[in-house]
């Protein structure tokens, strides 16, 4: 009877994680090859900065982060457009807005970038950009441990997309990155989930 139960607790637990070993084997091989460095970036390319936390005038360290990456990238040539994604409503201080200002103070023609509100996800972001800009190439920039998800999202709605992820947040707030990265197994399993529903982003404006 012991034996019975450790094979059925076995095999509830192997049902259980599958989700997300799927989730998280579909992410590596869509990537494959696609995560590199900014150095790697083709000139002239569109970048997509994800949102993240940013209080009302100054974006979260990670999302520094993140917008920092799309400086370089621009400064050395190899963006000529940003679009700047994430969650535009008032309660969660218009990310979007808050890091147009970053970019700005950073020197970065406003002509080039595009405020887009509806990111409230990464796969909102990605379906928007296709269906709503008109992307079909594009750079994503994140944090490392988020950049495999998003080009495999995104590769999936119909962008040829490359990935840079910052490595900054990882070595400056090590306690953040990890509490950030550890959510990566659950997100994978929305992310088949979004995937394979094909449901429509939340804003369509």
């Amino acid at each position: 009877m012991a034996r019975r139960r450790w094979r059925w607790a076995v095999g509830v637990a192997l049902l259980a994680t599958m989700p997300t070993v799927l989730g998280l084997t579909h992410s590596l091989a869509a990537s494959w090859g696609r995560y590199i460095e900014p150095t790697a970036v083709p000139p002239g390319r569109v970048g997509i900065v994800l949102g993240a936390r940013a209080d009302p005038e100054q974006p979260s360290a990670s999302l520094a982060f993140r917008l920092d990456l799309a400086v370089e990238l621009v400064r050395a040539g190899r963006l000529s457009r940003v679009i700047v994604s994430g969650d535009g409503r008032p309660g969660a201080n218009n990310e979007p807005r808050v890091m147009r200002g970053y970019l700005e103070r950073k020197g970065i023609d406003p002509g080039i970038i595009t405020e887009d509100p509806g990111g409230y996800d990464t796969y909102d972001t990605c379906k928007r950009a296709h269906d709503v800009y008109g992307l079909r190439q594009a750079v994503v920039l994140s944090q490392d441990y988020h950049i495999r998800r998003t080009v495999a999202i995104c590769r999936w709605v119909g962008i040829d997309t490359l990935g840079v992820g910052d490595k900054r947040l990882s070595r400056e707030w090590p306690g953040y990155w990890w509490k950030a990265a550890i959510r990566e197994p659950f997100a994978v399993i929305k992310m088949e989930w979004d995937l394979f529903s094909g449901r429509s982003p939340r804003y369509e404006g």
